[in-house]
């Protein structure tokens, strides 16, 4: 899933808002023979296959703020064991990616979150890596989170949340996350 990460700052630089909260949309998708439903905040842009990502979520656009961005991308039936052990002992191979991308990006990491994991309703784990970082667009958060469906069923997720609005934006962004609801396998390619 590298491809996914150097692109979180070109999205940024591309999108300029801020993030207004409203009630929740909630689609459903399929994609890569996953389905799955997503709530989505009124106003929320989606985008289909931006930048080779295959969801893509903005916030809505607020004058010179920059705006909240979420990133989905299934990845299909995975070794359960093999992916759970990976991500769970790559914490610093996490680290080191993002200081060789911050150094490409002329950016500076400020810290680094813990490995953590999560159980929420109707996943059976999500896997979190996190850091704050400093660009040319300003001060951010940065979540990369590996969602763990029953089976061997996983999905890539990416935040990213301006660190000017994170106490307001935060909410939001763990709401569309958390919100993610695991399907059946499907045969279809895509539906909404």
């Amino acid at each position: 899933m590298n491809k996914y990460k150097n692109k979180t700052l070109i999205i940024l630089s591309v999108f300029l808002s801020g993030i207004v909260y409203a009630a929740p949309t909630t689609k459903n998708y399929s994609i890569n023979k996953q389905d799955f439903k997503l709530s989505l905040p009124e106003k929320w842009i989606e985008e289909k296959d931006f930048l080779g990502t295959p969801l893509t979520y903005l916030a809505p656009k607020e004058e010179d703020k920059p705006r909240a961005v979420i990133l989905i991308a299934p990845m299909g039936e995975q070794d359960k064991n093999g992916i759970i052990d990976g991500v769970s002992k790559s914490s610093e191979k996490f680290k080191k990616g993002r200081e060789e991308w911050a150094t490409e990006m002329f950016a500076d990491i400020l810290s680094f979150d813990n490995y953590k994991t999560e159980k929420w309703e109707g996943i059976d784990k999500a896997h979190f890596f996190g850091f704050h970082y400093e660009g040319a667009d300003g001060r951010f958060y940065e979540r990369t989170i590996y969602v763990q469906c029953a089976g061997n069923q996983f999905y890539y997720v990416k935040s990213v949340v301006p660190a000017e609005s994170e106490s307001e934006q935060n909410d939001n962004v763990d709401q569309t996350i958390k919100s993610l609801k695991c399907e059946k396998k499907s045969a279809s390619v895509a539906k909404n």
